[in-house]
């Protein structure tokens, strides 16, 4: 019974590390990484997972050789999470804004990682340009910069 119980269990940790996920299929081939997240939801805590998700592809990539270069292009709502005083942010999302805007500050720290604010969002959702906090920059319209990065070789990934 304890040879047999011990099959079993050696069965289980050799399947365990043959079956370990990873990219390795997806990245053959790849010589960059050039992505820009097309991000419209304007839910705080769902926006707060993704920048801790974005980090972890962020890292993927580092660790497969790649230098990854990302454009986080924020338009609709969420705009107002992104402003130096959070003066539009209704006061029961403030914490969990606050959390958003931590990680996405982490996340601008990186090599390769920048971030762009729709003006037409700013306008559609009353926020004024000059008071979207450094270091994210206003364009003038997202889906130019879109055509323009994807032109250039940038995947686009949306996060709505």
């Amino acid at each position: 019974m304890r040879k047999i119980i011990g099959l079993v269990l050696s069965l289980f940790v050799v399947g365990g590390a043959i079956a370990q996920p990873d990219n390795s299929r997806a990245l053959e081939g790849m010589t960059q990484a050039k992505v820009v997240w097309d991000i419209t939801n304007s839910n705080p805590a769902f926006l707060t997972v993704q920048m801790q998700v974005i980090t972890e592809t962020y890292q993927n990539l580092k660790e497969a050789g790649l230098q990854p270069e990302m454009t986080l292009a924020f338009h609709g709502q969420n705009v107002r999470f992104l402003t130096e005083s959070l003066d539009t942010v209704e006061l029961d999302q403030m914490v969990q804004v606050e959390e958003f805007n931590e990680y996405l500050n982490a996340l601008l720290k990186l090599k390769g990682v920048n971030a762009e604010v729709c003006s037409i969002a700013n306008r559609v959702f009353g926020v004024e340009n000059g008071k979207i906090r450094a270091p994210l920059d206003v364009v003038g319209n997202s889906y130019v910069s879109f055509i323009s990065l994807q032109n250039k070789g940038y995947a686009i990934i949306g996060i709505h």
